[in-house]
């Protein structure tokens, strides 16, 4: 799901900026919170990537109906996530 297919083998230390960012959202994921707190989660990921992984997000909000606030500067990407959005003006 996360797109991490070969390197179940590698040390942390060795993962690109972008994996290590797969890793903790497939961790985050993988406990299945109430309620998520995703800071920039998709901001050294790369675009192909990026949108497989927000189509998944997508998918699992639809099923569990779960809480999920997101900070991002990306307004493209908080339209296409968010049902609400809220604006810092400074």
């Amino acid at each position: 799901m996360m797109g991490l297919k070969g390197a179940e083998e590698q040390e942390p230390t060795f993962l690109s900026g972008g994996m290590r960012q797969r890793v903790g959202l497939a961790r985050a994921f993988a406990v299945q919170p109430k309620v998520m707190l995703l800071d920039e989660p998709f901001a050294q990921i790369d675009a192909l990537t990026r949108g497989v992984i927000q189509e998944e997000l997508v998918r699992m909000w639809s099923a569990t109906q779960h809480t999920v606030f997101m900070v991002t500067h990306d307004v493209d990407e908080a339209i296409l996530l968010s049902d609400r959005i809220a604006l810092d003006d400074q």
